[in-house]
């Protein structure tokens, strides 16, 4: 990893760490990969496909629902649940 990506990344208004990059960092650091990741990022390492999707069934809605709800299709909805499109960590906030 080249040295402009690292300070890249440590810049705090960047919200999203590829895990690729982070189990090198973690490795060089010597620490967990989770060790290194925010609320947002933990999410997407965990999946956020299954959590959307309990999310949003905990509500009783289906994905059109979902999506009207919070401004998006119902299509979008399943690509997030389907881990095809990372959602966005502003919409991240918005869900939990």
């Amino acid at each position: 990893m080249n040295e402009s990506t690292y300070i890249h990344y440590e810049n705090p208004e960047h919200d999203y760490y590829p895990v690729d990059k982070l189990s090198r960092i973690a490795k060089l650091l010597e620490v967990d990969i989770t060790d290194l990741l925010d609320e947002y990022n933990q999410f997407l390492y965990d999946g956020q496909g299954w959590q959307i999707r309990k999310i949003r069934k905990s509500m009783g809605l289906t994905q059109y629902q979902f999506g009207k709800l919070y401004g998006v299709s119902a299509g979008a909805v399943k690509r997030w649940e389907r881990g095809k499109v990372r959602v966005t960590k502003g919409m991240w906030e918005k869900i939990v």
